[in-house]
């Protein structure tokens, strides 16, 4: 597996972008039932997959996608400050080095389990990877609770930025989690 960091403005391979954007749509809109994502051409794509998006996609030794993360800058418009503030007690954590982890899809049931696992842990190295490259020093996130508790099982320090709140799909919290180097040991 390999991670490559792409950006929504041709950099990347069109097919890759629409596989990523139609993972999406069937992890989080057809398995998890975001209904407000929904869309006719099976493609999850917001108003944040704008030029200012980081994207980080895996793909198999074939070139075949895999995995996904979309990373924001939260010194403009994120998705924390703009739809889901009232998650965090306090101000939204924003700065030149803090950017947003969102859109998180790595991998999917229907693959075996040793590609969704590879494919997992490629995504996280190269989210690290780009995050120390760029001088990113943390991550903000709203994760649904119990990916939250995984989360913590892979080693990510998931500081709670408020108390987990219902929304219409289940339970979340806002986070956020400091990037260390010693992430990737």
């Amino acid at each position: 597996m390999r991670a490559f960091h792409c950006r929504p403005d041709g950099s990347a391979p069109a097919h890759w972008l629409d596989a990523m954007h139609r993972h999406r749509h069937r992890i989080f809109v057809d398995l998890l039932g975001w209904r407000a994502l929904a869309r006719p051409d099976g493609r999850d794509i917001d108003a944040f997959d704008d030029g200012r998006a980081h994207y980080i996609i895996v793909t198999d030794e074939g070139g075949a996608y895999r995995a996904s993360a979309r990373l924001l800058p939260t010194e403009g418009p994120h998705m924390l400050s703009e739809a889901f503030a009232d998650f965090v007690d306090g101000p939204v954590p924003q700065g030149p080095a803090i950017f947003e982890w969102t859109r998180h899809a790595p991998g999917d049931p229907d693959w075996p389990a040793a590609v969704n696992e590879a494919a997992r842990l490629a995504l996280h190295i190269g989210i690290l990877e780009f995050a120390l490259r760029a001088g990113i020093t943390a991550f903000t996130a709203l994760l649904e609770a119990g990916l939250a508790r995984r989360a913590r099982g892979y080693g990510w320090d998931c500081t709670p930025l408020g108390l987990p709140r219902a929304y219409a799909e289940g339970e979340a919290i806002a986070v956020a989690n400091p990037v260390r180097a010693a992430h990737l040991a």
